[in-house]
């Protein structure tokens, strides 16, 4: 009996082990705990799992920063894993970061229970150049279901006050996540902590600390070292979803910013920046402020340019037009400008920041007020306004303000109209540098845009369907539907964004309208047939009536969402359709007059009216409402699964005629929609 209760107690006391002694273990050394899971919770979409993820960094004694990783993934999957191939990024400079020490390995589990490792060797592992990064990246050999692959790098960052953060949450669950780091006293950092996941309290900082502070290279301190540690366990997986800027936004993260140091005279200097500090040392950068010149090459280009033009506005919207048509924007969002605006103007080519201050030249050349405000793209990640550093930004727009009149001009690419944002550069807020002063301004999108469009569908008997489509695209939709032109042959762009609710569909011709003329509408003409669309069965035909910008899918299909729908712009869309009947048939059913609303701001309605063998449709959707918190995302998603059960409905016709022909069941026509 004595033995089967200390066996008790041994079992139970196993159980009972934290989460950091069952889950970190030892290049190499894997528990039975890991080699057993297999799943995570509520995730059928996991294809590997961070068993954990682990790093260090401290200030060793040449005043640079060491950061150590160590990360262990079990792969449940290894052809839909995102772990098969690792890539590691640093900066293309070895003067500012250094990358060094990589090692990797497959771990599989023999006949016998045993772990037979593959080490990647040195020559499988690659480096190159892609702009300004050095990509070292390596491929895990021998996977198979239920690999387990680990490795280590170490990044030495020139720079002690650049102290690298932490993203606890990845494309596959994490069990454990965990971030130490250790300083010296003369250096003090504050730390900032983002995402909607609560992070653990620890009970044992003291354990890491001493052990951390015993390492050989260590900085000395002038009394004490400062310690932070982090940890985030059983996180889940953060996943692309439709209508989301970036996913780093909704991550669970640390980040460190240098607030000051202590100087070998004992005496403390703060170093945390405000956004005017931040402006003013941008403004006196030779990558950024002092790029802006009004020189008298610069001024004698921009008076050719708009010669004989009296009216502000007029000059204004001519010198945007020259810059954004005119100078080669080379794809890359850039904050440092490669060159002085008059060299810019020069090349006729540049970066989005180089577009961005020759415009503010040309304009302030021309005597108009100009002024940079430099943004974080969308896909770039929110600006933390509490966290002032000009590492948030990577873009810069500029503001024009012409009297009481204050507009927004993005010239990186001349699909973008005067007056009009980039759509990836409406990402909430940005900092206006005028002067000595920062100020924050909002950049919100006004409602612009708008799409309408009208259709003649013509059906015959034999359910063969022709097609008149005209479309009109303004503001931020025109400029998305020019960019996907841009990208694709007309024919498929035509394919792919107008007829991808018809398949069959052969375009008999088209045109595309003030495709090069931002200051238009876009305008889509084309003439359709389609054989499949309809479908006849006896003497019954079946038509979907929406034949373009149909929501045949709910886009919100995964049932939760931890954070916020955001669309970017507002939209209006107006859809008139008349649908001409064959001769014979009566409407048996057709979709009800409908309107459903899910806020004031967001909602559509339909209306039809029959005469004869004519059917007229108007159907307007408008979504003024640019984000919907999470809290919200479940009527959302009630909304558009209204709109999909709507918009899949049928128009069905019954041929009214009761001669023999008619009585000739077996015959059918093909099935489309």
């Amino acid at each position: 009996m004595r033995a089967r209760i200390l066996f008790l107690i041994i079992i139970l006391s196993f159980l009972c082990w934290p989460a950091s002694a069952q889950n970190i273990l030892e290049w190499g050394d894997v528990s039975l705990e890991q080699w057993e899971v297999n799943s995570f919770e509520n995730d059928e979409n996991a294809h590997s799992i961070i068993l954990f993820d682990v790093g260090e960094s401290y200030v060793d004694e040449n005043i640079e920063i060491i950061h150590k990783r160590h990360k262990r993934i079990k792969i449940l999957n290894p052809d839909q894993s995102d772990y098969t191939e690792i890539k590691i990024p640093v900066y293309d400079d070895r003067s500012v970061q250094r990358l060094r020490n990589v090692s990797a390995q497959t771990i599989n589990r023999g006949a016998d229970g045993e772990a037979v490792k593959i080490e990647v060797e040195k020559d499988n592992i690659f480096t190159e150049n892609s702009d300004d990064w050095e990509i070292t990246s390596f491929t895990f050999p021998a996977l198979e279901p239920g690999s387990i692959v680990e490795y280590e790098y170490e990044i030495i960052y020139s720079n002690p006050g650049a102290l690298p953060g932490w993203t606890f949450q990845h494309s596959s669950p994490t069990l454990h996540s965990e971030y130490r780091v250790l300083v010296p006293d003369f250096l003090k950092f504050s730390s900032y902590n983002y995402g909607y996941l609560p992070f653990e309290q620890t009970d044992d900082d003291d354990k890491h600390m001493n052990r951390m502070s015993r390492y050989y290279n260590l900085a000395p301190s002038f009394a004490n070292y400062t310690f932070f540690r982090t940890v985030l366990k059983d996180a889940p997986a953060v996943r692309d979803e439709p209508y989301v800027t970036s996913l780093d936004n909704y991550k669970n993260q640390v980040k460190y910013q240098l607030a000051g140091y202590t100087n070998n005279d004992g005496l403390y200097r703060s170093y945390m920046s405000t956004w005017d500090e931040i402006a003013d040392e941008l403004l006196g950068s030779h990558s950024f402020g002092k790029s802006i010149t009004t020189r008298r090459s610069l001024r004698k280009s921009t008076e050719e340019i708009i010669d004989g033009i009296d009216d502000e506005m007029e000059k204004a919207r001519t010198i945007y037009n020259y810059v954004a048509e005119n100078v080669q924007w080379n794809n890359k969002y850039r904050l440092s400008t490669t060159d002085r605006a008059h060299k810019i103007l020069e090349d006729l080519s540049g970066n989005s920041s180089d577009k961005a201050i020759l415009l503010i030249s040309m304009l302030r050349s021309a005597g108009l007020q100009a002024d940079p405000v430099i943004v974080s793209t969308r896909s770039n990640g929110n600006v933390d306004w509490n966290y002032p550093t000009p590492r948030s930004f990577n873009h810069t727009i500029v503001l024009l303000q012409i009297k009481d009149t204050i507009l927004l001009l993005d010239p990186v690419d001349d699909i973008i109209p005067f007056g009009i944002l980039n759509p990836p550069s409406i990402n909430g807020s940005g900092l206006l540098m005028r002067g000595d002063n920062a100020n924050i301004v909002d950049i919100t999108p006004d409602n612009l845009s708008s799409v309408r469009t009208a259709s003649v569908l013509n059906l015959d008997s034999t359910g063969n369907l022709s097609v008149q489509l005209r479309s009109n695209y303004h503001g931020y939709d025109a400029i998305v539907h020019r960019y996907l032109a841009e990208q694709e042959d007309q024919q498929t762009y035509l394919e792919e964004n107008h007829l991808e609710n018809a398949p069959g569909s052969e375009i008999e011709k088209f045109e595309l309208l003030n495709l090069d003329d931002s200051s238009k509408p876009l305008t889509v003409n084309a003439d359709i047939v389609n054989e499949q669309y309809a479908t006849v069965a006896g003497n019954m035909i079946y038509i979907n009536p929406f034949f373009k910008d149909r929501i045949s899918k709910n886009p919100f299909s995964n049932p939760d969402r931890n954070f916020p729908v955001e669309f970017n712009y507002g939209t209006n869309k107006q859809v008139k359709t008349t649908l001409i009947i064959p001769e014979g048939y009566e409407i048996v059913e057709i979709p009800e007059n409908s309107s459903a609303q899910f806020s004031e701001k967001t909602g559509f309605s339909f209306m039809h009216q029959v005469a004869g063998n004519t059917v007229q449709m108007l159907l307007v959707t408008v979504n003024n409402e640019i984000m919907v918190n999470a809290d919200r995302y479940e009527d959302l998603r009630n909304y558009y699964a209204f709109l999909t059960e709507f918009f899949n409905q049928q128009i069905v016709l019954r041929k009214t005629d009761d001669s023999a022909e008619v009585l000739m069941e077996t015959e059918t026509g093909q099935s489309g929609n």
